[in-house]
């Protein structure tokens, strides 16, 4: 039987904040559940906290069901701790996104915390495609995203970090991002990526064995059945370009889009999507229509 819980009254305590300073400014947790029975996927779980929210808009045809992740605070500070969990079970098929970019404005202390927790099925077709993240000069986010795969399910996400804004004329020469992921197959560690930009971030960008002044990165984490592995890397290698590339690693494929400004990584993307999607998915091939680029 499937079914839809949604509880306004259960509490859920925000991660340890010993070592931060001050309290936190804003506090949200989002937990979303899928269940898939056949070729039918339903919300079996809703449960929303805090500034953090969740939206599911009618899907168009050929789309899948799709949440969307909204924080009502309007953007991340120093202090600030929101987490996101979602569990795609069955054969459960569903794309989370954001309903804008997230903005990690300047801290006045402490760093913005950010924890998702990803679990999908052995037959579920999970997507995780946040628009990308905007950090002002002077921001600080630790981010630690913890996935949990079955052998057999196809997973896509796609994350994107972009330094300042373009159209103020912003240059961000201090701040931090801190970026972890953990992904485990069947309970095993098969990729553990630590991203760490602090300090002189203007100088450090600038290095060529660092991001060779590009001021926008994304990285794109993909399972699929082995006999996609090869049509997966020349799409990724043929689009990106010089910008970036694709590998293999623990059967998963890899990759990393740099990118001069927020622009160009929002054009390479519009055209590395909708094909990746319809690959690893069979969907139509286009962005989530809730995603805005």
């Amino acid at each position: 039987m499937m079914f839809v819980r949604i509880s306004r009254s259960e509490t859920v305590e925000p991660a340890p904040t010993a070592g931060r300073a001050g309290p936190p400014r804003s506090v949200g947790v989002a937990r979303i559940a899928f269940l898939g029975v056949g070729e039918r996927t339903a919300l079996a779980d809703l449960h929303q906290q805090g500034c953090m929210k969740a939206r599911l808009p009618r899907s168009y045809s050929g789309d899948p069901k799709t949440a969307v992740l909204i924080n009502t605070a309007g953007g991340l500070t120093g202090g600030d701790d929101v987490a996101t969990e979602v569990a795609w079970r069955g054969t459960a098929t569903a794309c989370l996104t954001t309903q804008a970019a997230e903005r990690v404005y300047r801290s006045s202390g402490g760093d913005a915390r950010v924890r998702n927790r990803l679990e999908v099925a052995a037959e579920a077709r999970a997507e995780w495609l946040p628009q990308e993240t905007i950090l002002f000069d002077g921001g600080r986010m630790d981010r630690r995203t913890e996935v949990d795969l079955a052998s057999g399910a196809r997973f896509l996400a796609a994350e994107t970090v972009i330094l300042g804004r373009k159209a103020m004329g912003e240059t961000v020469t201090g701040g931090a991002v801190l970026d972890h992921w953990h992904v485990r197959r069947d309970g095993h560690l098969v990729m553990h990526d630590a991203f760490r930009l602090d300090g002189d971030i203007a100088g450090k960008v600038a290095r060529p064995g660092l991001l060779a002044g590009a001021q926008a990165w994304a990285n794109l984490v993909i399972q699929a059945p082995a006999s996609l592995t090869g049509q997966l890397l020349d799409m990724i290698r043929a689009i990106v370009g010089t910008a970036g590339g694709a590998t293999v690693r623990q059967d998963l494929v890899l990759g990393r889009v740099l990118a001069t400004d927020g622009d160009a990584m929002r054009a390479i993307l519009a055209s590395l999507l909708p094909p990746l999607r319809e690959a690893v998915m069979g969907h139509p091939a286009r962005l989530p229509h809730a995603f805005r680029i």
